[in-house]
């Protein structure tokens, strides 16, 4: 917003969002969107216009998970994939797609001093079979 690109965000509640509305131009460059990720045709007004955009939403769990697959994992991709098409045919130029910690944390094969990178994925067997993520 400094740049006084126009901005918008889609809400998952209300009440964590007063301090972005109290940035510097914020009145006239920060537009908020109640949306639902899972939710296809909701997004279209949403992302209308934009020329990028950050998909930071990622379903976070607490305590027991009958099925962590069909609960978590099918609703973070599900709702990537709804953001991706989207953003693709409204001509967006630009998507970053941020990923949740768990995505690299967790693989007792990694040196612990070696720094995380793009070759460096959780083992998602290990994680079924240890509730590593639990």
């Amino acid at each position: 917003m400094e740049k006084k690109l126009k901005c918008g965000k889609c809400l998952a509640g209300d009440n964590k969002n007063t301090h972005l509305k109290r940035l510097d131009n914020a009145t006239g460059n920060l537009k908020l969107f109640k949306e639902n990720l899972l939710d296809y045709d909701s997004l279209h007004a949403a992302i209308e216009g934009c020329i990028g955009l950050f998909h930071v939403a990622c379903p976070v769990a607490f305590g027991d998970m009958p099925n962590p697959e069909a609960q978590l994992i099918k609703s973070a991709l599900t709702g990537t994939l709804n953001v991706l098409k989207a953003c693709s045919e409204i001509s967006g130029k630009r998507v970053v797609v941020v990923s949740f910690v768990a995505t690299v944390l967790v693989n007792p094969s990694w040196l612990r001093d070696r720094i995380k990178d793009e070759a460096c994925w959780s083992d998602k067997e290990y994680c079924r079979t240890t509730k590593a993520i639990d």
